[in-house]
């Protein structure tokens, strides 16, 4: 995974490890998520507990609801304490010491490269597929979230108490990577093994 070995050199060279009061609120894209439903009121109580606050949506709520996004972004405009993060920059990743999230695909970047606490809010699952039931397979997105992270619901003052627990939950990455911060260098020697026969 070229990207993820990137990511931990960056962190690397960054030394970025340090305890900060940085929390990076990135959902999913689903009807119901964080945004729709807390966002607001998530980002107020995080900033009166002294919090700096990143709210990275999803691609396609930019797509779909800017207008939602604007809106949020008009209500803390002058505060010091929020930002606004898009997809194409990945800071708040390597700054921000606490995620809070719901099923993204985020929470494996954030956990493999950072190694800090994360939060999963139990917002309503998407399923894009009429026959999920038919298949007894069980999403990786939802297989691990309780050993790499601490579950949710979706009330404010249960969130507000697990960012402040802090915590943090070891978990075996080499269960689900191969090679882990030398992937790059992996699958280079294999290809060059195979051009060589």
């Amino acid at each position: 995974y070229g990207r993820l070995d990137h990511y931990l050199l960056k962190t690397e060279c960054d030394l970025i490890c340090r305890e900060e009061r940085k929390v990076l609120i990135a959902p999913s894209w689903a009807s119901g998520n964080i945004i729709d439903n807390i966002a607001i009121d998530l980002i107020h109580s995080l900033i009166e507990c002294n919090y700096d606050v990143y709210l990275r949506p999803h691609p396609q709520h930019w797509r779909h609801f800017s207008s939602q996004l604007r809106g949020i972004v008009n209500i803390f405009n002058n505060s010091d304490k929020f930002h606004l993060n898009t997809q194409d920059d990945s800071g708040p990743l390597f700054a921000c010491d606490i995620l809070i999230t719901d099923y993204s695909g985020i929470s494996f970047d954030f956990y493999f490269i950072r190694s800090r606490p994360i939060i999963f809010v139990n917002s309503p699952l998407k399923s894009n597929n009429s026959e999920i039931d038919l298949y007894s397979i069980n999403p990786i997105e939802l297989s691990i979230r309780d050993e790499i992270g601490v579950i949710s619901s979706h009330t404010i003052d249960d969130i507000l108490e697990k960012v402040n627990n802090r915590d943090f939950k070891e978990f075996s990455i080499e269960r689900l990577l191969y090679n882990y911060g030398g992937c790059s260098l992996a699958v280079n020697n294999y290809i060059e093994n195979r051009i060589k026969g």
